[in-house]
């Protein structure tokens, strides 16, 4: 259960905080500062620094639910949507378990991509929100197919977590939104990191659609969460 400021600022020090030997490895490489998005990407050499990524946007999204003392999660969240995109074993699961662990504050959480079930649903801030992962692979754009996930209630009134969004083909889709899209660069020749995702370096590309995530993504930058990433 969320708690209010102090558990956020404990989930948020640990997102910003992994191990010494990966982190000093995570740093901004490039950011578009004349498009309207704003892209910015990250080198994240393991998958648990993908999943710190994840926690440090979920951190910074709950932090405004609190203000003057009072909740204000139906102005704040309500409607969130992040797309998850790339490569096949990349780490979007990965970036989604560090989002909703810290978004629950419960760190052993279990998350697995709902590939057969579609949908994941986790409650968040005492149940008056929840957070809908899910995996449309499978799917094939047709928008009879996506019916069971009631995705106008969804995008209008949770927040969401998409990944293979191309799926959605044809599907309405917020226009103010979060794209994410990692893609795999090397893996060491390590066949073992091929095997479990570990130590594969991945490039994460963080494309903010429409002013509401412009903004998001320029707090995250301009307060230096990503900054203390690097060590």
């Amino acid at each position: 259960m969320y708690e209010g400021p102090d558990h956020l600022n404990s989930r948020r020090s640990h997102a910003r905080h992994p191990t010494r030997h990966s982190a000093r490895r995570l740093f901004p490489t490039s950011s578009n500062e004349d498009t309207t998005t704003n892209a910015l990407s990250l080198e994240i050499p393991t998958a648990q620094d993908t999943e710190e990524v994840g926690a440090l946007f979920a951190a910074v999204l709950l932090k405004d639910c609190f203000r003057d003392g009072i909740r204000n999660e139906q102005n704040f969240l309500k409607g969130t949507t992040i797309f998850l995109d790339g490569d096949l074993g990349a780490g979007k699961t990965a970036f989604a378990r560090g989002f909703l662990r810290s978004a629950t504050g419960d760190d052993n959480l279990r998350v697995t991509s709902p590939t057969f079930l579609l949908v994941n649903v986790y409650p968040i801030l005492g149940g008056s929100l929840e957070i809908h992962h899910m995996d449309v692979y499978r799917l094939k754009g047709d928008p009879e197919d996506f019916k069971p996930l009631n995705l106008d209630h969804v995008f209008a009134k949770h927040v969401s977590l998409i990944e293979w969004p191309q799926r959605l083909g044809s599907v309405p889709v917020p226009e103010d939104r979060l794209d994410i899209n990692i893609r795999i660069l090397s893996d060491d020749d390590d066949d073992d990191a091929t095997e479990t995702g570990s130590n594969i370096s991945r490039m994460m590309t963080i494309n903010p659609r429409g002013p509401l995530w412009e903004d998001r993504l320029k707090e995250i930058v301009d307060e230096g969460y990503l900054e203390d990433l690097i060590l």
